[in-house]
């Protein structure tokens, strides 16, 4: 997700030209995590925050490899509707 330079940018910046500003740094990338990438199901909201991305996983279940387990990750993306 980090790689990602337009998600990062939609995540970053809260403008409407959000995609037209420069890249962010790797700091600028590691601010977005716990704030706007979250991996716990319960969301703060932050005033200064318009667009989230929850990462959940679920449904651990055994695979044929026993030192390994299947799941399910799933990325709910919550954003402001003005956005």
């Amino acid at each position: 997700m980090m790689k990602n330079k337009n998600l990062c940018k939609i995540l970053y910046y809260t403008d409407r030209d959000a995609l037209d500003r420069p890249a962010l740094t790797d700091k600028q990338k590691a601010e977005l995590m716990g704030k706007n990438i979250k991996i716990i199901p319960k969301l703060y909201v932050d005033s200064s925050v318009l667009a989230y991305v929850i990462i959940s996983m679920d449904n651990f279940t055994p695979s044929a490899n026993p030192q390994f387990r299947d799941n399910i990750v799933s990325f709910d993306i919550i954003c402001h509707f003005d956005q």
